[in-house]
């Protein structure tokens, strides 16, 4: 201001201040300028006038008009003035917040979450041996590995979610020292795992993660391909994580690992991950004739680390795509095969139900669920297979939709999300005179069969409906939500957790369901990066983050 060439830098916080302060300067520049002149000095200079006194008052579009056309240099000052005010009243608060609260992952889809239900918030596992009292005082800790960017590029991230705290943070990571870097397998990157998506998780025990296979990137190259490795993540104190591989060529179970694979389901069963179909592709081929659906059933021993392989129902007589009886309504239910169970697909989920077996006079049995997916060959499926893991036989559990209206069950799809609860609750029951809810499959949202072209998944339509399977009674019930929901979308990193009750003292569980990100559109690039959480007892949706631009 004034000729001596300096700069001033104003802590801005309302436009009286300046006003002011350039009063001063003005005052100090006249009498610098004409020390004769002293009443000069105490004359206010107009466009200073209208600062001090009219930029707080001239937020109208006449008194905006006449300063832009009578003092265009004041205007000028005016505006960066209404714009610093702005951004320092509404705009840093917010990014203030924001930078609290941490920075999300990147938008993406196809990724896995997994919680460690025992971590402290700073990443310390003493509370995960608790007992549930224990257990409850510590903050549930959301991990989020890798997935599928918003240009088709394989990312590899580690964030985790203090669902208490509600903070992102990054996670220290340590890769896999114990090996020679030589004998790890092409998908890894400094011994961890490469950028991949489709892959499946379960929690081996509150601080350890298996992870298998997915769409895989080689290495630090854009290449891509179906991958068959499997990665242990172990939680450390102070929220760092370990990686390491299992190396099956060095054990005895050398030649019974399944076959590279994406879009596959799996779900921990007792001591067991059991594992089903998915689709093997060649190297950067993401759909084609050089792509194979598969129907192979696996379970990975979780203690000793070995694979067995149960049956294959794309190599039973009658069965599979390829032949056998449809039942029409299902889409993939095949009926008449020695053994039967479902027909080949990819992009299906898995999940554990524990049923009371009237074979078995009422025990309580554990089933791995598998429900709908695709086949490139098939279309859409909506059938629903239980695999019994006492006599290791697949029951048909699909309801009988040729009788049924379509409002009573779901639409086919594939890549949706789901959640399996157990009985709970004594606020009545369903109808069976127990006093208790039936165990349930949730059901939400994905990518729906479309109207027309069949097998053409881009002109499918993306869902944000809400489900409940009895698995007692064998029916579907659509869920009514009320109140905030999160929009449609397919391939979310999606978990399940059981929160403490919220009486203090209490054993009891909470069952949840959590979602992050996926796309919300079938033309791709529609991801998101938002945090929700479905509170299952009573079927209302909680948005822990909103979503940034994506």
């Amino acid at each position: 201001y004034g000729r001596g060439g300096g700069l001033v830098c104003v802590s801005v916080s309302g436009a009286p201040a300046l006003g002011t302060l350039l009063d001063a300067m003005e005052a100090e520049r006249t009498s610098l300028l004409h020390p004769e002149d002293t009443s000069r000095g105490r004359r206010e200079h107009e466009p200073t006038k209208l600062l001090s006194s009219g930029c707080p008052a001239i937020f109208t579009a006449a008194k905006w008009r006449e300063l832009y056309f009578k003092h265009p240099n004041s205007f000028v000052v005016c505006s960066v003035i209404f714009v610093l005010a702005l951004t320092t009243v509404v705009v840093l608060p917010m990014e203030w917040s924001l930078m609290n609260k941490g920075v999300p992952p990147v938008c993406s889809k196809g990724g896995i979450a997994v919680m460690f239900p025992g971590l402290a918030a700073g990443g310390n596992t003493s509370a995960a041996a608790g007992a549930p009292n224990e257990r409850a005082s510590a903050d549930p800790q959301l991990f989020i590995f890798s997935g599928d960017s918003k240009h088709s590029v394989l990312i590899q991230v580690e964030k985790r979610y203090a669902l208490r705290e509600r903070v992102w943070r990054n996670v220290p990571t340590v890769g896999d020292k114990s090996s020679n870097q030589h004998e790890l397998p092409a998908f890894q990157v400094n011994g961890v795992p490469s950028p991949r998506w489709k892959s499946v998780a379960v929690l081996a025990n509150d601080t350890t993660m298996a992870i298998f296979g997915g769409e895989s990137a080689l290495g630090s190259s854009f290449h891509k391909a179906s991958s068959n490795d499997l990665w242990l993540l172990s939680a450390r104190g102070e929220g760092q994580i370990e990686w390491r591989y299992v190396d099956f060529e060095k054990s005895s179970a050398k030649a019974a690992v399944p076959a590279a694979r994406k879009a596959h389901a799996a779900s921990k069963v007792g001591s067991y991950m059991y594992m089903f179909g998915g689709k093997t592709c060649p190297e950067d081929e993401d759909d084609g004739e050089d792509c194979e659906e598969l129907g192979d059933l696996w379970r990975l021993d979780l203690t000793h680390w070995r694979w067995e392989k149960v049956g294959d129902t794309s190599q039973v007589a009658g069965g599979g795509s390829s032949g056998g009886e449809s039942d029409g309504g299902g889409g993939g239910a095949w009926k008449g095969a020695a053994g039967g169970g479902p027909s080949p697909r990819h992009g299906h989920t898995g999940c554990t139900a524990r049923v009371r077996d009237p074979s078995r006079g009422g025990e309580l049995t554990e089933y791995f669920v598998v429900f709908a997916g695709r086949a490139d060959k098939d279309g859409y499926f909506n059938d629903i297979w239980a695999f019994n893991t006492f006599n290791l036989t697949w029951e048909d559990w699909t309801p009988d939709y040729d009788h049924s209206t379509a409002e009573f069950f779901p639409s086919k799809r594939d890549h949706h999300h789901v959640a399996s609860v157990d009985g709970y609750g004594s606020g009545g029951d369903d109808g069976d005179g127990n006093g208790e809810k039936n165990p349930k499959m949730i059901l939400f949202g994905g990518r729906g069969e479309p109207s027309s072209q069949k097998h053409q998944h881009k002109s499918s339509k993306v869902l944000n409906d809400l489900w409940h399977f009895d698995y007692v009674k064998k029916k579907w019930k659509e869920v009514r939500v009320r109140g905030k929901r999160p929009s449609a979308r397919f391939l979310a990193d999606y978990t399940q957790y059981d929160a403490a009750a919220a009486s203090e003292g209490s054993d009891s569980l909470d069952p949840k369901l959590v979602i992050f990100g996926g796309d919300t559109s079938v033309p791709h690039n529609g991801r998101v990066d938002d945090l929700w959480e479905l509170d299952i007892k009573t079927s209302t949706w909680r948005n822990l983050e909103q979503s940034f631009k994506c």
